[in-house]
């Protein structure tokens, strides 16, 4: 059952990108290092599960609704671009969090609720919703579990309108349940992945794809995980090669 909803977003720096100054809004713009000149960061893709990939066909120009099955050959295409200008392919939250806290970088990916927090603590930075990326966390029973209807009863309870809305307000995570919305106030859910303004212009995770696999048995997050194993070991080998030629 899902629990709440977060999700990737864009996030720029207002003392570099000011309400007077053109803002990237797509990630075709980010991409675009001529029209918007900045310090790139973006999510690492050590995992798998998670990393550019999204975003890297939506700079590419493939359409929202066309993102699945995803092309990995043009996801690094597109990702070999953009590398020159990325200063920091982060891993975890604490860590994009630390690099907008220390204004690292001009523009960047980010989990909307880090954001959010440095936002509500006086940082200069704005997030973007637009081809922002849905995810979702659950509660789940294992199976066999000794007290199955009182967990029941818990995600019952959990998901209900009014606890959604009373959780959304202690952190910035979206409610699942959708009528939480008539119950916490405005200013509240404008903060929410799963508002329903930005619901319609965000792009929900296909997690399907990521699991499946192919004839290898070998899933689509362990190619995407492999492949970036491969890809930034090359990206560091030429930067040492650069900086410390042999003689």
């Amino acid at each position: 059952m899902p629990a709440l909803v977060y999700s990737y977003v864009m996030v720029y720096n207002t003392e570099k990108f000011s309400a007077q100054t053109q803002r990237p809004s797509s990630w075709a713009e980010f991409w675009d290092v001529n029209k918007f000149p900045g310090v790139r960061v973006l999510h690492s893709g050590q995992l798998g599960t998670e990393g550019p990939w999204e975003e890297a066909l939506l700079a590419d120009g493939v359409a929202p609704d066309a993102l699945y099955p995803m092309d990995i050959d043009r996801i690094f295409a597109s990702l070999n671009r953009i590398k020159p200008h990325v200063r920091k392919w982060w891993t975890v939250g604490s860590e994009i969090q630390q690099i907008m806290h220390d204004k690292v970088a001009d523009v960047m990916n980010s989990y909307d609720g880090r954001a959010g927090l440095l936002i509500d603590q006086g940082a200069p930075l704005e997030i973007n919703r637009n081809q922002s990326k849905l995810s979702w966390d659950y509660w789940a029973i294992p199976k066999g579990s000794p007290n199955v209807q009182n967990a029941q009863k818990f995600i019952e309870f959990a998901t209900r309108a009014g606890r959604q809305a009373a959780f959304a307000q202690l952190i910035p995570y979206g409610p699942t349940n959708l009528k939480a919305y008539e119950l916490m106030p405005e200013k509240v859910g404008r903060r929410l992945a799963s508002h329903p303004d930005y619901m319609a212009k965000s792009i929900r995770v296909n997690m399907q794809w990521y699991g499946q696999t192919g004839p290898d048995g070998v899933s689509n997050a362990e190619r995407l995980r492999e492949r970036w194993n491969e890809w930034i070991l090359l990206l560091v080998r030429r930067f040492v090669k650069l900086q410390w030629p042999t003689s």
